[in-house]
């Protein structure tokens, strides 16, 4: 009976990660984690085999792997893909760490200025040099000239479109939905105002040139097929979308306004068990508009 049930295949990072524990170790331990997530309350609704593929700082480019390698590894046993993306500026290194530049470049200008940081812990990530990988590539004389931006823009709606592509052609149903900001402008130009290499003469960028990104290329054009299956699709509030971090600090329905904005602690910004059941709702809500 147990390998005949269909299933739920889910993936995300660490606000869809089943075994996501926040590195606060100031909060009580039942505050940090082990709770249900959004996809423990989706599989229920729906009654299926909730088959969670979700990591922890993982980026959409891993998200697509795992997802594909489950389709083709599970087959007709899929009843539904569900997803809630992450940063589009994170980036799997050749399979064996995820990079994100800006994030991890922040990290790194925040320890050197003596700021409490959580996500600053002694990892083999750091062993291997990551974040200092980051700020070299952030430092680089070219990096203002390379299409950043745009390429990770382009490759992460690349990415969620091969995927719901496939899924239409295989009679899988499917919703995704936006975890956290797509692509963080503000981190850019802070990084870029403290160690670009003409950070004396740095201008700074803004949404408007990411809402122009997403607009003015194919994948984008490709994923309006499918936008009634993406939750708050396309994602910016530029472009009158939204992701759940903007909704929870926002405080915008079905969130409301609260002074802890939804987060696990006053350090840790990743949403907390009450914010999680009301993600579960939201893709609920979605799914039932979609498949009733």
């Amino acid at each position: 009976m147990f390998k005949k049930q269909k299933i739920l295949l889910v993936s995300g990072c660490s606000y869809s990660d089943n075994l996501f524990l926040s590195t606060d170790d100031k909060i009580p331990d039942d505050m940090r984690g082990n709770w249900d997530m959004w996809p423990n309350y989706l599989a229920d609704e729906l009654d299926l085999l909730l088959l969670n593929t979700s990591k922890s700082g993982c980026s959409n480019q891993t998200i697509f792997y795992k997802v594909m390698e489950n389709l083709v590894k599970h087959k007709s046993r899929i009843d539904t893909v569900a997803i809630m993306f992450t940063s589009f500026e994170r980036f799997n290194f050749n399979r064996v760490f995820e990079l994100s530049p800006i994030s991890e470049s922040i990290t790194h200008l925040d320890k050197l200025k003596g700021n409490r940081n959580i996500y600053d812990f002694d990892s083999w990530q750091s062993k291997l040099g990551v974040k200092e990988l980051s700020i070299n590539f952030m430092k680089s004389e070219t990096f203002e000239h390379c299409k950043y931006p745009n390429a990770s823009i382009e490759n992460n709606l690349n990415y969620m479109y091969m995927i719901a592509n496939y899924c239409e052609n295989h009679n899988i149903k499917f919703i995704f939905s936006q975890a956290i900001i797509p692509f963080n402008v503000e981190g850019m130009n802070q990084v870029l105002s403290e160690v670009g290499h003409n950070k004396d003469n740095y201008i700074e960028k803004d949404y408007k040139m990411i809402a122009d990104i997403f607009l003015n290329n194919i994948w984008f054009n490709c994923l309006e097929k499918y936008k009634n299956n993406i939750v708050g699709w396309p994602f910016l509030p530029e472009l009158n979308g939204f992701y759940m971090d903007y909704l929870r600090f926002k405080g915008k329905e079905p969130f409301y306004p609260r002074e802890d904005l939804w987060c696990v602690s006053k350090y840790d910004v990743h949403p907390n068990k009450e914010a999680q059941k009301i993600m579960g709702d939201i893709m609920i809500k979605k799914y039932r508009e979609i498949y009733g």
